[in-house]
């Protein structure tokens, strides 16, 4: 990482290149606080100026930004999302060759069970795909059975390790 960021822009894509590693940049308290008193001033517009500063980052080569003004990217991502949204209009999704949908709980991002809100996330081939079930919602019987043998089992099988393990 580079820092402070907006004088050290010149060595981010070098150092990427000489060692291969990923190099981000620092947007130190002086660069970030200059930007919040030109705004005071009304010499410059806030976001505008803080999102500029943050392309100059990337179109130096910094692969990520750590930043006192992270709080307003979310606002400002939503704000761009919202416009290409009015802009390029809702299409359906596709997902990419290989990936596999499941359908997991909204709440607690498990296996859902009987009553669970769900959404539908895609998973490729070697990720790890949530196998507990939802413990928040209270499902089935069957399903709580399930969920109470696999908690008996799991502490007799750390206790048993405790046991034998040393």
């Amino acid at each position: 990482m580079v820092k402070p960021g907006l004088t050290s822009l010149d060595l981010i894509r070098p150092i990427n290149e000489q060692t291969g590693r990923q190099v981000g940049a620092y947007q130190v308290s002086g660069e970030y606080a200059g930007l919040v008193l030109l705004a005071e001033q009304d010499l410059i517009k806030f976001e505008e100026a803080l999102m500029e500063t943050w392309h100059v980052f990337k179109r130096a080569g910094a692969q990520y930004i750590i930043t006192y003004g992270a709080r307003y990217a979310l606002p400002i991502w939503s704000e761009f999302i919202k416009a290409a949204a009015r802009t390029r209009g809702a299409r359906e999704f596709l997902p990419a060759d290989g990936m596999r949908d499941v359908q997991l709980c909204q709440v607690s991002y498990l296996k859902p069970v009987e009553g669970c809100p769900t959404y539908t996330e895609y998973f490729k081939d070697g990720d790890d795909i949530p196998s507990r079930l939802c413990p928040i919602h209270q499902g089935t019987v069957k399903q709580q059975i399930q969920r109470a043998v696999k908690g008996l089992l799991s502490g007799l099988g750390t206790k048993l390790k405790g046991i034998f393990g040393r």
